[in-house]
């Protein structure tokens, strides 16, 4: 059996999802640490329009390592800002074809901001199995498309069909193949494992945890690689036109409805203090005993912590020292305006604020013009922020503040829980969707990182657009 052939892939099940990495398969890989700035996004040509074409065939989800977030190097705003720049660039490329910008963009996007390896950080397999969970969809049924083996031993893991691309770290891997004579697109097999100077050319000089990837990538069967993703695209389509479709293909694609997710909430809207008082929460209790994480009213000494828990969270990526501080006091100010008015609860462990929510009741929002708001939903109690730190993260910090949110406000007498959330927010959008919300709008919004007009335009860098999901829960 030769190492690598011609044989191109062949698909065996109609595809009814595909997975797409970004760095090197969307956009130009640019090293270590990653996009950590918008300007440093530049799309690989023909992604866009890839994109296009297998989205008319079957729902494409984005499955990315940004470590940067969890290194300190990116705030949540800035890998906010990268995503919304990378959906408009592709709009704009694809915007000369068949796409419109709702055409052009993803269904789905997983982020994992783990430095560290973990259950859901490539080459584990947990953001693919997510997804599958949210498209209702067999792994036998997904195609994994990256540019790493770390994206195909992802796939093999979670038992979805790999393709390896030439671009991005897969350039080390094409000139290989090219000195040994391979076209692409070329079928890669276990043979290789066996010829030393052939895997050690593969590798490009990375160590042995690559060539392990490697070993346990080949092992699973043949890999085949394509130059670039719009020529996978094409390839993949072409076969997956000729298979027959799923007796359950239509009903799926209509259930899916709005399943456009996410990727970091919104600003929290700036308000004044009013007299009316939302229900009080009950004393305060531990959660979770293995995480001794205790839930309780924001009392006027967290006021610092949280202030800088959402400064964290929201401020722009670029911000100077200076502007930080400018967002942090305003916050806090905000903070100290509204305890006591609305609800706000914070999650502590080991003394320290690793959680905050807040949520506005119909008493408080009554006369008040919500920022984010939209004119045709009834006026019900209603969300505002959800903040974790760093550290607390997919430890179930979040799930909780929302469960307790909703206890206080359920035994108010509420009927109803509102919030909206960055339709780029895939993270949050899968902890509310698990938690029982549904999305019923989606409106643009124009946010401000201050409430003070001149301090935003001038100090801030303005006004910024996004695009809001409104989700509600019913009691």
């Amino acid at each position: 059996t030769h190492a690598h052939d011609t044989t191109a892939l062949r698909l065996a099940v109609r595809p009814k999802l595909w997975l797409l990495d970004r760095d090197g398969c969307i956009n130009a890989d640019v090293g270590s640490p990653g996009v950590v700035r918008r300007e440093d996004l530049h799309l690989i040509p023909g992604s866009a329009g890839a994109i296009t074409r297998l989205r008319l065939f079957a729902p494409v989800a984005v499955v990315t390592n940004q470590s940067a977030r969890g290194k300190g190097l990116l705030s949540a705003a800035g890998l906010d800002e990268i995503h919304e720049r990378l959906r408009h660039l592709i709009a704009s490329a694809a915007r000369g074809g068949l796409a419109s910008e709702d055409g052009s963009r993803w269904d789905g996007l997983y982020v994992c901001e783990d430095a560290l390896p973990s259950s859901r950080k490539k080459p584990a397999a947990g953001m693919l199995l997510e997804a599958l969970h949210d498209f209702t969809c067999e792994p036998s049924e997904a195609v994994m498309v990256g540019d790493s083996w770390s994206d195909v031993v992802a796939a093999r893991r979670a038992g979805c069909v790999p393709v390896l691309l030439a671009t991005g770290h897969g350039q080390a891997l094409a000139a290989a193949l090219r000195r040994q004579g391979s076209r692409l697109p070329a079928s890669l097999t276990a043979a290789a494992l066996s010829e030393e100077r052939v895997l050690a050319e593969w590798l490009g000089g990375r160590g042995e945890a690559e060539a392990a990837l490697v070993r346990e990538a080949l092992c699973g069967g043949p890999v085949s690689v394509y130059e670039t993703l719009a020529q996978a695209a094409d390839a993949l389509l072409a076969q997956a036109r000729e298979l027959p479709s799923s007796q359950q293909r239509r009903g799926e694609t209509a259930a899916r409805g709005l399943a456009a997710p996410t990727l970091r909430r919104a600003t929290p809207p700036a308000m004044s203090a009013t007299a009316s008082s939302p229900p009080r929460p009950p004393a305060p209790r531990r959660c979770d005993a293995a995480d001794a994480v205790e839930v309780r009213e924001m009392a006027e000494k967290d006021i610092p912590a949280v202030a800088a828990l959402l400064t964290g969270a929201f401020a722009a990526p670029g911000y100077s020292a200076l502007q930080r501080a400018i967002v942090r006091a305003e916050t806090a100010a905000g903070l100290a305006e509204r305890r006591g008015a609305s609800l706000l609860l914070v999650a502590e462990r080991e003394g320290a604020v690793v959680g905050s929510v807040e949520a506005f009741t119909p008493e408080f929002l009554r006369g008040k013009q919500l920022r984010f708001w939209s004119a045709s939903l009834p006026l019900e109690s209603y969300v505002s922020a959800l903040a974790t730190a760093p550290s607390a993260r997919r430890s179930g910090v979040g799930r909780t503040l929302m469960s307790r949110v909703e206890a206080i406000v359920w035994e108010a007498g509420e009927s109803v829980l509102s919030l909206q959330v960055d339709e780029l927010n895939g993270p949050a959008l899968q902890l509310y969707r698990g938690l029982g919300y549904e999305v019923v709008g989606r409106e643009r919004a124009s946010t401000t990182p201050s409430r003070y007009g001149l301090v935003s335009k001038l100090l801030l860098g303005g006004v910024r657009e996004r695009t809001l999901l409104v989700l509600q829960k019913p009691r």
